[in-house]
């Protein structure tokens, strides 16, 4: 997560940044952090949080307090992300440039592009109908990519290519 933050010379800010991170899981009410506040007047903070597999959705968020003559106030920001969310915006993005086959699959799927490419390889993720990551891999453009371990199903290719930048995903069925 990298938050943003960009100050304004007509506020003053507290000298700390309160962060949190809440997996929404049973009881589990996350982990609240606080950190140094970056100097600068835009200023940018990462940090890494770890999710597990029963978690299927999160929110994250940040705040500080800002002052201008004797007015005070608590800036906060969050932001709540769900496994269902990542999976549509995942599924919204097909384009007429990646082509994914043979669709349904048993083993083996290819994929074609129709515009040429920097590199000589792409990067891919498959997602299962829940929006679970069961893949991840790199291959040449010319090579062949084995789903025959994967059970019967529904799942999205993600395809990435050209620094990180997703070119489209596709829904692909698995069958036997």
């Amino acid at each position: 997560v990298t938050y943003k933050i960009i100050k304004s010379n007509d506020f003053n800010t507290d000298s700390s940044l309160d962060y949190a991170f809440y997996p929404h899981v049973r009881w589990n009410y996350g982990q609240a952090f606080q950190t140094k506040m970056p100097a600068g007047d835009t200023c940018s903070f990462s940090t890494q949080h770890s999710l597990t597999s029963d978690v299927n959705a999160f929110t994250v968020g940040a705040a500080f307090n800002i002052a201008y003559n004797g007015f005070k106030k608590r800036i906060v920001k969050q932001l709540t992300v769900s496994k269902a969310s990542v999976l549509s915006a995942v599924s919204e993005k097909k384009s007429s440039h990646i082509e994914v086959y043979p669709n349904p699959v048993s083993n083996f799927i290819r994929v074609s592009f129709d515009q040429p490419l920097q590199s000589s390889h792409f990067e891919y993720e498959i997602f299962s109908s829940t929006g679970t990551l069961i893949i991840r891999a790199k291959e040449d453009f010319n090579q062949q990519i084995n789903v025959e371990n994967l059970t019967p199903g529904i799942y999205f290719i993600r395809i990435i290519t050209n620094n990180q930048k997703v070119s489209g995903c596709q829904k692909i069925i698995v069958s036997k």
